[in-house]
């Protein structure tokens, strides 16, 4: 793996931790902020776009092996 790659992968992952942070507080917490809803649906778009770039990021052999990403 390369390292653009190794950057894109880190960036994935960059997006899901602030998911998991943004979503800590709780449902209730959650869905009282309007902010912190869209930080995270920001972040679920931010996501798709990337594997939606996952073909000319990731090698073929990931792809396959991690057919989810």
């Amino acid at each position: 793996m390369n390292d653009v790659q190794r950057g894109y992968l880190s960036d994935l992952l960059v997006h899901i931790d602030k998911i998991i942070r943004y979503t800590e507080s709780g449902r209730e917490a959650f869905f009282a902020s309007e902010m912190e809803q869209d930080a995270v649906l920001r972040n679920f778009i931010i996501l798709g776009e990337m594997s939606n770039d996952s073909e000319k990021n990731l090698p073929i052999t990931i792809r396959i092996s991690h057919g989810v990403i």
